[in-house]
């Protein structure tokens, strides 16, 4: 019953009825109390995951945060790599939100991590490259936002592979033909950057050079 109502919960969360999904998960927490200990523990953290999920929603921040950082263990000792990753987003997202990009990062790049360690993503945690994406695009670090760009294709190909009702979907909400256009943008402008930087460091050589045997002369 409880699994079902937090489904229910995250369909709520999905249509964006917020204040539905806190009063529904207002409802089923004391449920808990019910459980054996082991389990009540395990609903209790996939509980705060929900509420951080649904308060970051509503621009809870710092209340978001809390809740999530309190699920993490328990979602992590249950051998749970999908939610705990998920969790790592969530902090991320709200990290971000309270201008803590450099923080942030470290949680979006955990879910990277994932995909490298483990093969896995879904449609949840791909957002996290949308976040490394931006930040390197504002720094200006072409290098790096070239990677994520093609790492987030990489997984995009794969989750479509893998599942072909995600096709559309992930058509909608990331367009593969824009994000091949982005990546040869980006080759071009670093490949540009390069030679940029070649040209300096040899019209550099060359000066020190030419001083160089002007003092010797």
């Amino acid at each position: 019953f409880i699994n079902s109502v937090s489904y229910q919960i995250k369909c709520l969360h999905k249509l964006k009825k917020y204040e539905d999904a806190a009063n529904l998960l207002n409802s089923i927490y004391p449920l808990g109390n019910h459980l054996k200990p082991k389990h009540k523990e395990l609903h209790n953290a996939y509980f705060s995951l929900l509420k951080g999920q649904n308060l970051w929603a509503q621009k809870q921040y710092e209340e978001s945060l809390a809740h999530l950082q309190k699920a993490l263990p328990a979602i992590t000792a249950n051998d749970d790599f999908a939610n705990e990753h998920l969790v790592y987003l969530y902090i991320g997202k709200n990290l971000w939100a309270v201008h803590k990009q450099v923080e942030a990062v470290e949680q979006f790049k955990k879910v990277d991590q994932l995909f490298t360690t483990k093969q896995y993503s879904d449609l949840n945690l791909l957002e996290a490259y949308d976040y490394l994406i931006a930040l390197n695009k504002s720094n200006n670090d072409l290098k790096n936002q070239l990677f994520y760009t093609e790492r987030l294709l990489k997984v995009t190909n794969e989750l479509q592979a893998q599942n072909k009702g995600l096709s559309s979907v992930l058509h909608n909400k990331y367009e593969t033909k824009k994000l091949q256009d982005n990546r040869k943008e980006l080759q071009t402008k670093l490949t540009a950057q390069k030679q940029k930087g070649y040209f300096l460091y040899g019209f550099a050589i060359s000066l020190v050079i030419g001083f160089l045997c002007y003092i010797i002369y």
